[in-house]
């Protein structure tokens, strides 16, 4: 997808974050005229969780949870198309998870943008605990991507879980162990193309780590570049 790919290496942030704004309320207005293309759903879905990160939630949390819940409806609509994911969408979580079998290649992009967008809202929740009780629906829609192809979207689905695993204390399922194994299959993936891994790996693992050294070489990598993100979508 290559419709954001400019902006996002555009080096002036602030004709970027308008940029993106008006782009993406030209798709909803596309999409009011072809509501079942999952082309225009999918720009919409993505468009929504990196403006949400990149431009809002720093400064205005509440508005990036309405965000990231319109890119994470926008994913659902494309995913729903399954019918066997519609019918478990509200199901136990043992039937969500198989119905996640129905899904292949083709289907990654729209699986790893809901759960994005849908892991992005949660994090802005986490004193909700009906928001938490839909994080294990979210890592099982980011396993499978990782399970369909784990390169995508430079190893989005394993930054996830390396985040996850850092940030969560061991009773609720943190590991430290294998959130530097997720965060280094990113890196690999990555090869500094993508700079967001950088920043998360030094917010959420050094710092429980208390590895000041790497702490700082780290984002020193993130701060020589020039450029945010050099991303080709």
């Amino acid at each position: 997808m290559y419709f954001f790919s400019a902006l996002f290496e555009e080096a002036d942030l602030d004709l970027a974050e308008k940029a993106i704004a008006s782009d993406l309320k030209l798709l909803e207005g596309l999409l009011k005229t072809d509501p079942n293309n999952d082309k225009l759903l999918l720009m919409v879905s993505q468009g929504f969780g990196a403006y949400a990160l990149g431009f809002v939630e720093d400064e205005y949390p509440e508005r990036a949870e309405k965000l990231y819940l319109r890119g994470k409806g926008y994913g659902l609509r494309i995913l729903t198309g399954n019918k066997n994911f519609d019918r478990a969408l509200s199901k136990p979580i043992g039937d969500f998870e198989k119905s996640l079998q129905s899904f292949d290649h083709k289907d990654v992009p729209a699986l790893f943008w809901t759960a994005n967008n849908w892991a992005s809202w949660i994090n802005l929740n986490f004193s909700n605990p009906s928001a938490l009780a839909d994080l294990p629906r979210v890592q099982l829609l980011m396993k499978r991507v990782i399970q369909l192809d784990p390169s995508y979207f430079y190893g989005g689905a394993h930054l996830f879980f390396g985040t996850i695993y850092a940030a969560r204390p061991p009773i609720l399922g943190g590991n430290m162990k294998l959130s530097k194994e997720h965060f280094d299959k990113c890196f690999a993936f990555s090869q500094e193309k993508f700079l967001l891994p950088y920043v998360y790996f030094a917010k959420y693992y050094l710092t429980r780590e208390f590895d000041e050294e790497t702490f700082t070489s780290t984002l020193g990598i993130f701060q020589s570049k020039q450029k945010l993100f050099i991303l080709k979508l």
